[in-house]
């Protein structure tokens, strides 16, 4: 049934390939950049007075991306590339006029928030294909993340490795100083290289983006993601050296309390351990084993409340995961954006809802051969409650054709079904062409099957520009009643969406404070397979940017639904079969990130189902000190339905004490009326040597009546303490 569909994506591999090669032209119109090899380590401290910054010439002479695009940065940086045997160094000198307005109050590891701060990205193509590879970020009170880069649209921003860095500050400015281990790195092999290379330079308090290789505005802050526009690394002569063998145990120690089960089980002693290894079959290969799977580490899911009849997508936060989550994605999807949807959904795998099931065993091989990527996984699932023991398969492969272009197939098989009624398989094909610089093609077939003979297809056909001035989408999608991936995820079966969109950026070259103007229209066509209609609407947006990074969005919605069949609204209210049109207007106010108080407002009012809904929500970041910050998050609704009113309440905080970049004690307390829970969690990470990390987690859920706060503790529902130790080591 499936092997047609692998044929006809063969074809069109093969036919791509006869396609003329363009890479030695894109180079020759590239930036140039040298590494200089060191005899010696160089020593990691991030002061930058080895006589070797004195002998070697930096390189600089960065580009603005914003606010004045094209035109020379109004901030120096110097940036220097080193290497020995065994590692990569970057270091740069970040000169600034005003010293005393830096922002850098973001120390914790990871966080996406060191982006919001004056900071240093650098962006490593190091199979030099101008489409995949790896982020890091640092800012000047020595935050550290990193990321991969998928085909050039996507990051993996929960991706690990082992490097480290360290800043400092002289009198006009700051510095830094990063270092990768070659065996943190993914390339072709030893001896002579090229890589690609692009380092991104922001000064927050006069928010200007500059970088080493231009990019064009279009692209924005994402503009680092854009591998084909990158610099050529040129000077580098890796010895050739032992393969990747890494081995992770761990150890774990805990009690549970869980009163959801039968019987309950109050204060049981847990103990666990096991190990993930990692072994380079290639340079570009790697082979994966996990067993006896744990992730006690991984911190609290964000509570959604959800207002419509669709199920929620909550992201996959677990590293075994997350690692080769962006060859495995399918059709450009690697996050359940929209209505695409995932034929391989890793939160299938080891949870049932929120709670974990175990995984015994896991194998993964995962990477690049020349022009393919590869990805092959397998994953047993025990039996946990209702839910039979499975085994999860996946094969992945994808061909880069053109420039920036890809074409692949999936295979994915589940043995057992939730329900236990045998094994599904999904599978199809997809297609990833640029047919401009910012126009692109993207399309996939997919097929599923289930036991009972069942067999489903989706197919979409998506045409997008991203122009600076002017955007525009036009997508259209189809989703069979049987269509079933139980190993992925459908937010709406037996559909067909019909979407476009336009958008116009207006930049008044005179206005000291607003930036730009931006004008979006977005119109969804919803019907069933049978063409009969189910929603449509039209959405009108307008958002004002400022120099100073506040953001004022206004927006206008007009929607109609058709409800074949009624519904409950966040487990209450019953909205009943019937035709519904809703208008709706909002306003959003965002702070600029360099604010110590900063954060976003949003209000909305609108028709809702025969009804009224308001809705007032909000986030926001206080900065008490670099190391000390408190974000609290509030998203509240008054929705009026005949013949009386309600109201849902989510309401949460972050406390973050960073001690230092890689120790992190982080609470988490959240309230959410429409599940009657309030649920805490409080984590202390440690990572005590580079890829070595301790953890204590405290968690704890409590039930509370319908939405009202009682004076003394609600009734406990479940608590875990668990303590983790995992040991790196590099064979």
């Amino acid at each position: 049934m499936l092997a047609p569909l692998l044929l006809h994506a063969a074809l069109i591999t093969a036919a791509f390939t006869l396609l003329p090669a363009i890479a030695a032209a894109e180079q020759g119109s590239r930036r140039t950049v040298h590494a200089t090899r060191l005899p010696a380590p160089l020593l990691v401290d991030g002061r930058l007075d080895e006589q070797v910054y004195r002998d070697v010439p930096s390189v600089g002479d960065f580009i603005q991306q914003e606010p004045a695009e094209g035109m020379p940065a109004t901030e120096r940086t110097d940036v220097w590339i080193f290497y020995d045997d065994a590692r990569l160094y970057i270091a740069a000198r970040c000169w600034d006029s005003q010293p005393a307005r830096l922002v850098a109050n973001e120390m914790r590891r990871d966080s996406r928030n060191i982006e919001e701060n004056d900071s240093l990205s650098i962006a490593l193509d190091p199979f030099f294909d101008g489409r995949n590879g790896v982020l890091f970020h640092t800012n000047p009170v020595g935050g550290l993340y990193e990321a991969l880069i998928i085909e050039e649209a996507n990051t993996n921003r929960d991706w690990n490795t082992v490097w480290d860095v360290r800043t400092g500050r002289f009198a006009d400015g700051w510095t830094a100083e990063i270092v990768i281990p070659f065996a943190s790195l993914r390339y072709r092999g030893s001896g002579e290289q090229l890589w690609g290379l692009n380092v991104r330079r922001t000064v927050r308090w006069k928010n200007e983006r500059s970088f080493l290789a231009a990019v064009p505005r279009a692209w924005k802050a994402e503009g680092i993601n854009k591998l084909s526009l990158a610099a050529v690394l040129t000077g580098l002569h890796i010895p050739r050296g032992s393969r990747l063998r890494e081995v992770k145990p761990y150890g774990l120690a805990g009690v549970l309390t869980s009163h959801a089960e039968v019987p309950p089980r109050v204060n049981d002693g847990t103990r666990n351990a096991g190990a993930d290894v990692k072994f380079g079959l290639t340079r570009g290969l790697t082979l994966d084993l996990t067993v006896n799977t744990d992730f006690a580490q991984v911190e609290s899911d964000d509570q959604q409340v959800n207002l419509t009849r669709f199920s929620l997508f909550f992201p996959e936060k677990r590293e075994f995961f997350l690692e080769g989550q962006g060859i495995f994605g399918f059709a450009g999807n690697g996050g359940g954006r929209a209505e695409t949807p995932l034929l391989f959904f890793s939160r299938r795998v080891g949870l049932n809802g929120s709670e974990s099931v175990p995984i015994r065993a896991g194998a993964r091989l995962s990477g690049r051969a020349g022009p393919y990527s590869i990805g092959l996984l397998s994953v047993r699932q025990e039996a946990a409650d209702n839910l039979p023991a499975a085994v999860f398969s996946v094969a992945r492969i994808k061909r880069d054709v053109q420039r920036r272009g890809t074409i692949g197939g999936i295979l994915v098989h589940r043995s057992t079904t939730a329900a236990g009624e045998g094994g599904n398989l999904a599978g199809g094909a997809d297609l990833r062409l640029w047919l401009h610089d910012a126009l692109m093609l993207n399309g996939y077939f997919a097929r599923t099957a289930s036991a009972d003979g069942s067999t489903g297809d989706s197919y979409r056909a998506q045409l997008e520009y991203t122009g600076d001035r002017l955007g525009a989408v036009l997508d259209f999608i189809n989703v069979d009643p049987d269509f079933n991936p139980e190993a992925g995820f459908v937010r709406r079966h037996d559909m067909r969406r019909a979407h476009a969109l336009l958008r116009y950026t207006q930049r008044p070259s005179a206005s000291r404070l607003i930036r730009d103007h931006e004008y979006t229209a977005r119109l969804s066509y919803f019907t069933d397979t049978a063409w009969r209609v189910q929603n449509h609407d039209l959405q009108l947006l307008y958002e004002l940017n400022m120099h100073t990074g506040d953001d004022i969005e206004v927006r206008y919605a007009r929607e109609f639904e058709r409800l074949e069949e009624g519904f409950r609204i966040a487990d209450r209210r019953l909205i009943p079969a019937g035709d519904y049109t809703a208008q709706e207007v909002g306003l959003a106010y965002e702070f600029g990130p360099q604010r110590r108080r900063g954060g976003e407002l949003a209000v909305t009012r609108g028709s809702f189902y025969g009804g009224t809904r308001t809705g007032v929500s909000g986030q926001g970041r206080l900065e008490i000190t670099p190391r000390v910050a408190v974000e609290p998050r509030v998203e509240l609704n008054w929705i009026g339905l005949s013949p009386a009113r309600f109201r849902t309440t989510l309401t949460g905080a972050r406390i973050n004490v960073a001690m230092t970049p890689r120790l992190l004690v982080a609470g988490l307390l959240q309230y959410n009326s429409t599940a009657d829970s309030v649920d805490a969690n409080l984590r202390l990470r440690w990572e005590y040597v580079p890829g070595s990390e301790f953890f204590v987690v405290f968690s704890e859920g409590r039930l509370n009546d319908r939405g009202q706060i009682r004076l003394g503790a609600p009734p406990l529902r479940n608590r875990t303490i668990a303590i983790k130790i995992t040991r790196l080591v590099r064979l």
